[in-house]
């Protein structure tokens, strides 16, 4: 569900950790998929349409995938298997999103990544083709405790994008979650604040207060109400309330404050979030500044912020002086002016004397 300048993709996650279906082939797609349920499948999960992995430490294990071909024609799928992420409006990443990096640490004891390698594949499927596709995984060494998530991503390659990268294309994919548990023992989430700052969104002004959680515990639904404060007038400048959020394990997004095509004010505030993520709440709080440059800069970005509204408070007080300075000017040059005068005045006089 993201338009960039090369395509307009629409995602078909017909897998969710939390409302699964196992219908895998949408009506317009060209292909389906279909797990094939390895003996560590949860026996309570079945074939719910994701992997759920009760898995051993160093224990090894090769997850196959049907893939179909439906269409009359030869069509060739991208499939790339990565750890999941969070995005900025609180949704669960299963496909590889560029440039998305989380400032969260995490140990390789228990990161997807190490488990499954980097794996990314081309696989071309002949009309009406089904094939049977094979990735290995692997647990580390060392116990955990707490989900592992992870997912399979499959997008059909339009042939097109290559010919002409400005086209805008539609695609189909589909995602297929995999957790990864070694015990049952309950992991309780663990939110921080991270660093916040002005932004720009599709060059809308935000404020952007990142959040992380510091935990190998997925979270199935955080629903967020926060207030921000301008410290010098003690007042609350902006509120922004989100429900039915999803965050994946040691994972980070920004939590934004949509400032309705205002601009970005210079100054001193103070973040307060009301958290509730799985029935843990939490109350947070942060003081941050935003810089005169800062918003100078973002305003000057964003093309949709008012300017005709534009404080010009700095742009009074610059006029104001050089109206005072060229007025002290003139006064000066006048006195100066007078004074010769009668200084001319009174050498005539005494020179009829």
């Amino acid at each position: 569900m993201f338009l960039n300048k090369k395509s307009l993709t629409l995602f078909i996650i017909l897998f969710s950790i939390f409302c699964i279906s196992k219908n895998t082939q949408a009506s317009n797609s060209n292909f389906s998929v279909n797990p094939i349920y390895p003996s560590a499948q949860d026996k309570e999960i079945g074939d719910s349409g994701y992997f759920m992995l009760n898995m051993n430490p160093d224990q090894k294990e090769v997850l196959e995938i049907e893939v179909n071909n439906y269409s009359n024609e030869k069509i060739k799928i991208l499939i790339q298997a990565n750890r999941v992420l969070t995005s900025d409006t609180g949704v669960l990443l299963y496909e590889p999103v560029k440039n998305k990096k989380t400032s969260v640490a995490i140990d390789d004891n228990f990161n997807f990544d190490k488990m499954i390698g980097s794996y990314e594949k081309e696989v071309t499927l002949e009309a009406k083709e089904t094939n049977i596709i094979s990735i290995p995984i692997q647990t580390p060494k060392k116990k955990f405790s707490g989900e592992v998530l992870g997912g399979i991503h499959f997008r059909e390659i339009n042939p097109k994008e290559k010919e002409d990268k400005k086209m805008v294309t539609n695609t189909f994919s589909y995602s297929i979650p995999i957790i990864i548990r070694e015990d049952t023992t309950f992991i309780p989430n663990k939110i921080s604040l991270g660093n916040i700052e002005a932004n720009l969104r599709n060059y809308h002004p935000y404020i952007d207060v990142n959040i992380k959680n510091s935990s190998l515990s997925i979270i199935r639904n955080m629903d967020i109400d926060g207030e921000i404060y301008n410290l010098d007038s003690k007042k609350k400048w902006y509120v922004s309330k989100i429900s039915n959020m999803q965050m994946a394990p040691y994972s980070d997004f920004n939590f934004g404050f949509d400032l309705k095509d205002t601009e970005i004010l210079p100054g001193k505030y103070e973040a307060k979030l009301n958290i509730n993520a799985d029935g843990k709440k939490y109350v947070l709080n942060k003081k941050f500044s935003i810089s005169n440059s800062t918003a100078e800069e973002k305003n000057e970005k964003s093309v949709f912020v008012d300017y005709t509204n534009k404080d010009k408070t700095k742009y009074y007080v610059t006029a104001f002086a050089l109206l005072i300075l060229f007025l002290l000017i003139f006064l000066y040059v006048s006195k100066k002016k007078r004074a010769k005068k009668e200084y001319l005045k009174k050498k005539k006089s005494k020179r009829r004397k």
